[in-house]
């Protein structure tokens, strides 16, 4: 009549042990929708973007180099528009090509501004049509 309980084990993650340890969501763009940025004099395109910092292809780069940028930010179709500007260095380099950069010195407006982008570009994917 009465079902045996499964004997249930629950494993406790230490946080700082989880594989992502991002402080900050990120907004991952498409190839045919992600904006440009001009990297030590040469544009690159976004492939991802949080308060945190962001990420571009792009070969002839090195760890440790730097550049202040402009993120000229739009969400389509909105008319919602980010002009931010940065600085920012490359601290890891992945393959193929893969630069991941971090924002230094950014201050709370700064960051304020990123983190409205990313919500505002979420909410618009979130409402298109699967």
């Amino acid at each position: 009549m009465f079902s045996k309980k499964k004997n249930t084990t629950i494993k406790v993650i230490d946080p700082g042990e989880a594989d992502n340890r991002r402080q900050a969501y990120r907004y991952i763009f498409s190839q045919q929708t992600a904006p440009e940025i001009t990297f030590k004099q040469r544009s690159v395109p976004l492939m991802n973007i949080s308060a945190g910092g962001l990420a571009f292809k792009a070969t002839g780069f090195a760890v440790n180099d730097g550049d202040e940028a402009v993120l000229d930010l739009t969400v389509p179709g909105s008319g919602k528009h980010f002009n931010i500007h940065v600085r920012l260095h490359i601290f890891e380099i992945k393959a193929p090509d893969i630069c991941h950069c971090c924002f230094e010195n950014l201050d709370p407006d700064q960051e304020e501004l990123i983190h409205r982008y990313v919500l505002e570009m979420q909410k618009q994917d979130l409402g298109k049509p699967i």
